[in-house]
């Protein structure tokens, strides 16, 4: 399942929120500076990562990138072109930045069940893999039970956008591959390369 990015809302209301939190160990996030933390049904929480897309030159605020790649491998539909991608939400004290938020996990086992399912999921650690084999239409109903849930439960957490409160969705292919890559975080090189900065080595993040 893709992960679920910025912050169409559902009709169907997911589990009341439990009284006791997920322990440590089967929820994640694990949060860094800046993560936006969103409460889950049943104790759970999701964590949320900001993407800067600093406005380009000109009379729009869209940021222009590059996606795809060069290699003929890639196909047609993967070649590389131009695009341009923008965040809806102001960071606090930057005027002119612009930003959007998106998923910084995978959505689990536990997650999922917590919002879908009639009864909340006891954590486990098979719980804690992500939710996979799901369709489009499984996913897309997820975002939109989930954003129920947090308008009810949790609006004053959401982020504004021109007073309007942040909502739950798939992320856009541009959305995904500009944040995959880095975004504005990466210069420019880096941000076309192939693989991502590596400074410590390929066998610090690969096996």
């Amino acid at each position: 399942m893709r992960r679920i990015a910025t912050l169409l809302a559902g009709l169907i209301v997911a589990p009341a929120l439990a009284q006791v939190p997920w322990p440590d160990d089967f929820t994640n996030p694990r949060p860094a500076e800046g993560d936006l933390l969103l409460p889950m049904p049943c104790g759970g929480t999701m964590a949320f990562r900001a993407v800067e897309t600093p406005a380009g030159p000109g009379a729009l605020d869209d940021r222009p990138v590059t996606l795809g790649t060069t290699d003929p491998a890639g196909g047609v539909a993967e070649f590389a072109r131009r695009e341009a991608v923008s965040g809806p939400f102001s960071a606090e004290g930057q005027e002119g930045s612009s930003r959007y938020w998106i998923g910084k996990y995978e959505v689990t086992r536990d997650q999922y069940a917590a919002v879908m399912e009639p009864r909340c999921p006891t954590p486990s650690a098979a719980g804690r893999l992500p939710a996979a084999s799901l369709s489009w239409f499984d996913a897309v109903a997820f975002t939109q039970r989930y954003t129920t849930w947090l308008l009810r439960n949790a609006a004053a957490r959401l982020p504004q956008a021109d007073g309007t409160p942040a909502f739950v969705r798939l992320p856009t292919e541009e959305e995904w591959e500009y944040a995959a890559r880095g975004g504005a975080a990466v210069a420019e090189l880096d941000f076309l390369a192939r693989t991502f900065p590596m400074p410590d080595g390929t066998s610090r993040y690969a096996w």
